[in-house]
């Protein structure tokens, strides 16, 4: 199931332990009905209330089924976040505190805690004047750790790279003040979270890359990969590798920058090299030039030297 909340929840700074961030996960899966089939440009407004408060009943098990953990560690969870104060400035400037959880209820033998939050709370999970995170309620339910599903919710459905400092991440994350060396804060936090959401065979991840001002590591930038694009690019291969032996598509994939597409396009060329007795080694010299020469244009370079190359070859056999 995809749930949607607020851009504001998203990168709101907390410092949330596992089961305090699949609870209120759960709380904003309990307002999605709200929202259902309205414009979310439109929702600017508190959500209706017959009250000033909202209570949502979340059943523990559904809280546990990932790791079989005990019902303890929701209820312990549950009371930590009445502890935690949340601050927001509303829309005609004022600020407003208050607690994540005015009151947090077990009742004996049910499975299920109530949580009972200040409306404005609620309505922040579901204020998206400033945008919305959407991501899948199992995936994240599912995650190990807390780091993971605020990373997840940030990132999740982004279609082409983006950056945050590592101010930003530390924020986000919770960690502000731990890991005064950021490579421990990579390590720790942003290396663990890519493994989990790298892990499974459905939905998308992101690699990162770090980059620098002058010798400090001062941003990441996560590129979405979608793994259905990764099986299509598998099997593309495999196709390719039914006429052009392996090496030679390796070769040009991840050193000459092509597209399964583009060989495809080459066909015949391709094969034609690939049946030279020294076919490899003429195209791994082809591709050193073009780095050399053409490194802004190195497929056309490559492809062009090819030709002449083989049609050379080609005339001197013909001529013996």
């Amino acid at each position: 199931m995809e749930i949607k909340q607020s851009y504001i929840m998203t990168i709101a700074r907390a410092k949330l332990s596992l089961y305090e961030q699949r609870l209120l996960i759960k709380c904003v899966q309990s307002g999605q009905p709200l929202i259902h089939n309205k414009p979310l440009g439109a929702i600017r407004r508190p959500l209706e209330h017959n009250n000033g408060t909202v209570e949502i009943e979340i059943a523990m098990r559904e809280l546990c089924e990932a790791d079989k953990s005990h019902y303890e560690y929701v209820i312990k969870a549950a009371q930590s976040l009445t502890q935690k104060n949340f601050t927001f400035i509303d829309e005609k400037g004022n600020w407003v505190t208050f607690s994540w959880v005015m009151r947090a209820t077990h009742r004996k033998k049910t499975g299920k805690v109530y949580l009972l939050m200040d409306k404005h709370f609620y309505d922040c999970l579901y204020n998206f004047t400033h945008g919305y995170s959407h991501y899948d309620l199992e995936r994240a339910l599912n995650f190990k750790r807390p780091q993971t599903m605020r990373l997840y919710a940030l990132l999740n459905g982004q279609k082409r790279p983006i950056s945050y400092t590592i101010e930003q991440l530390k924020h986000i994350t919770g960690t502000t003040g731990l890991y005064s060396k950021t490579n421990d804060f990579i390590r720790k936090v942003i290396e663990p979270a890519y493994q989990e959401t790298k892990g499974g065979d459905y939905g998308q991840y992101w690699e990162y890359t770090t980059r620098k001002t002058g010798n400090k590591i001062t941003s990441i930038t996560f590129t979405p990969v979608q793994r259905a694009a990764i099986k299509e690019e598998q099997a593309s291969i495999k196709g390719i590798t039914e006429w052009l032996p392996i090496d030679y598509t390796k070769l040009l994939l991840q050193h000459g920058g092509f597209t399964t597409w583009q060989l495809s396009c080459h066909k015949a060329l391709l094969s034609d090299l690939s049946k030279l007795p020294n076919g490899l080694d003429l195209l791994l010299a082809v591709i050193q030039r073009a780095r050399i020469r053409r490194p802004s244009n190195m497929q056309g370079y490559i492809i062009n030297a090819l030709k002449a190359e083989v049609k050379s070859i080609a005339a001197t056999i013909k001529s013996l």
